[in-house]
């Protein structure tokens, strides 16, 4: 069993999780009294925000946690800017090979991170029950599911996963909670194949849901899986996460995300439209994209539509953090 403790325990204030606006792709910061600071996925290997992001929250030039979810260029390509700002503490993630500059950099900046002190964990050579959790001072951090590679004895039979939907299954989901809230960090987790059924479910999602009982995924905000892409957010999934508020992480793209149909799929369990948030708004991928905070006229731009939720009150707090530029 792991059990990885850092920091003194806090005292019960606020917690500030943002998730950055670097376009098409992932980055989380978190921060926890205490000093205690988490960094789930590093951005797009375009982007800067991330490591931004980063350097203005991590107050002490040490992230205790950093979590790569996937091995996708977009969710680990400001990693190796990062790691040389700051210190890390514990590094997780799939270690899954991919052939990309951005990977091959974000794999040698993480054995550098070992030279200097930090502990890695990579799923191809040690493997994590699911449901360890790790504290930094009073939050908790879970992993919720996670592989090195995707065992296709997990899905439907007939129903194989193609090779970017493998390498998005082995996603690292991880649920933190702070005082009495929780937020689930889903990377690009998938559940269906684009096109099927409202009702269908697979994969990693459906996995979490058989389980939820033991590994309990219920959460106040969920940042959405594969940036609101057909593939992630089944019905059943989002059922059993059972989320107030849903976010999603796109940008700019040939994508069309967050998709009509994803967000069609989270409005019928009840969650409104005015509880859902997204890092790219103004933008115009095309005709899939959901329309609430769409502009046809224009393209969104990376860094002007941060999200930030703050725990520790009567119920967490979401806001964007500058008002909205339109074109």
């Amino acid at each position: 069993m792991i059990f990885v403790a850092f920091g003194a325990a806090a005292r019960a204030q606020e917690a500030v999780i943002r998730i950055v606006d670097v376009g098409q792709g992932l980055c989380v910061v978190a921060t926890f009294p205490g000093a205690n600071d988490l960094l789930y996925d590093a951005g797009h290997w375009q982007s800067s925000q991330c490591r931004a992001a980063v350097n203005e929250l991590v107050t002490d030039q040490r992230i205790e946690m950093v979590v790569i979810s996937h091995s996708d260029a977009d969710h680990l390509g400001e990693l190796p800017e990062i790691l040389e700002d700051v210190s890390a503490g514990l590094i997780l993630w799939t270690g899954f090979e991919m052939n990309s500059s951005a990977w091959r950099e974000a794999r040698d900046a993480i054995a550098q991170e070992v030279t200097d002190g930090a502990s890695v964990i990579n799923l191809g050579s040690y493997s994590i029950p699911p449901g360890e959790q790790i504290e930094l001072g009073d939050a908790s951090v879970t992993f919720v599911t996670g592989w090195h590679e995707w065992d296709n004895s997990n899905s439907d039979p007939g129903e194989l996963p193609d090779e970017s939907e493998r390498r998005n299954a082995i996603s690292i989901v991880m649920r933190i909670e702070y005082g009495g809230q929780s937020v689930l960090l889903t990377g690009d987790t998938i559940g269906r194949r684009r096109g099927d059924a409202d009702d269908a479910c697979r994969d990693a999602e459906r996995l979490m849901v058989e389980n939820a009982a033991d590994i309990p995924i219920e959460s106040d905000v969920l940042v959405a899986p594969h940036h609101g892409g057909d593939n992630g957010g089944s019905t059943c999934f989002i059922n059993a996460v059972s989320p107030n508020f849903v976010i999603y992480s796109a940008g700019n793209s040939s994508h069309d995300h967050p998709r009509t149909s994803a967000v069609e799929r989270v409005l019928a369990t009840g969650v409104t439209s005015q509880n859902i948030f997204r890092t790219d708004r103004g933008d115009n991928d095309g005709p899939d994209e959901w329309p609430v905070g769409r502009d046809g006229t224009c393209g969104d731009s990376r860094g002007d539509d941060d999200i930030q939720i703050v725990l520790g009150g009567d119920d967490p707090e979401i806001t964007y953090l500058e008002p909205s530029s339109g074109c």
